[in-house]
Formats: structure tokens, sequence, C-alpha cells
């Protein structure tokens, strides 16, 4: 009689199990259909656009490698990601006030093609050409703690006696190791053309120079 009981109660178990499963599987299945059937929400493409406006590119440019609506936190967003020729974007919008929530860029060198981390969160637009590290390199002011390198006030006025400009536009300008060796890269624009160039930060040689036709589209 006690291993009746015991058998019963081992079913009873199995079975309260079983639909518990169940109960969570169907609260999992309505929620997420309620997420995707929710008409407060905007559009996936709405919410494409709102990443490419933010992001200064333009839709021809771009191949999208991600767009997924999921629910962060009880906060419904689209996860969006993307890329074109010079880099690759990762953004989060919200699927109700289709605001921009988190966003972060890894650009691309010219001259190595490896990335660089580039974190809009604490991107001023403005950091890289003052020298400020956000461009993944280490900032030099040309200090004592730089050792003998020559600054990279220095090596900016190097690149552009290279370009033959007296001024340009910066798009960052830093210390930066390659292959053991101590290099400034370098990245500024003209109203034509765009530049890059690697410069040598203990000799001030120029290692590496290009110049290509601006592309518009793609800015």
């Amino acid at each position: 009689m006690k291993e009746f009981i015991t058998n019963n109660k081992a079913v009873t178990l199995a079975i309260c199990g079983v639909i518990i499963a169940a109960l969570a599987l169907t609260t999992v299945l309505v929620a997420g259909n309620a997420m995707a059937d929710n008409k407060d929400y905007i559009s996936v493409e709405t919410a494409k656009t709102a990443a490419l406006s933010d992001a200064g590119v333009n839709k021809k440019n771009v191949t999208f490698t991600k767009t997924k609506l999921e629910n962060e936190d009880s906060v419904p967003i689209y996860d969006i990601e993307f890329y074109t020729k010079k880099a690759e974007y990762d953004y989060e919008i919200d699927a109700v006030s289709g605001l921009v929530t988190s966003k972060s860029t890894e650009r691309y060198t010219a001259t190595n093609k490896n990335r660089i981390d580039d974190d809009k969160n604490n991107d001023t637009g403005s950091g890289a050409a003052s020298g400020s590290s956000s461009s993944g390199g280490s900032y030099d002011s040309g200090s004592s703690s730089s050792g003998d390198y020559i600054g990279v006030s220095k090596a900016k006025s190097i690149a552009l006696d290279r370009a033959g400009l007296s001024s340009a536009n910066w798009v960052h300008a830093y210390l930066d190791h390659d292959d053991g060796r101590a290099v400034y890269e370098l990245e500024f624009v003209t109203s034509n053309y765009e530049y890059d160039v690697e410069i040598d930060a203990r000799t001030g040689s120029v290692l590496d120079f290009d110049k290509d036709h601006r592309d518009w589209d793609d800015d």
C-alpha cells in the first residue's frame, strides 16, 4: 500500500511538472505574440530609418545584418545591425517611441583594415580631432611621458605637409602601435578628398599615405 502511495506521488509530481512547463511555454508564446502584434510599436522600417538617420549614412550604402524585435528588461526594442564599407553599426531603437536607446560604431582604418572601437555613446564628434582616445588609440601631446615621440601636433603638421595642405578637417589623430612600432594614425578630409596617414612616432617618417576621392553618399 505504501509503495502504491509513493508511486502515485511520483506520478502526480511528474504531471504537475509537465503542467507548469506547459504554462510557462504558453506564457512566453503569448507574450511574444503580444509583442509582435502590438499596434503601438513602430514598424521595423521606421526603426531602421531612425538608426540610419542617427548614423548619418545613406540606405543605399548599407547592408543590414540584423533587424529583430526584442524585449530588454521589459522594454520592447528593435536590435538593428548594419555596415558600410567604412564601419559597422549596432543600434537599439525603442519600439514605441522610435528613440535611439543605445548605439555603437566600429570603424575601419583605410591603411590596415583593422577595426577601431568607436563607441558613439561617448563620442561628441570632436574628441578625435582634439586628441581624445575615443578612436581606439592613445593620445600623445608630446609630453615627457611619451619619451622621445614627436607629438601629435608635429605629426599633424607632417601629414598636412605631405598632402600639400595648410589645413584640413580632422577625423582622428592618435598614437597607436603597429607590430611593436609606435605610430600616429591620422585621418583628415577636405571638400574633395580624404586622407589616411601613418607616421613613425619617433622619427616623423611617413610610413603610409592614402588619398582618395571623398564619397559624400557614405559620409
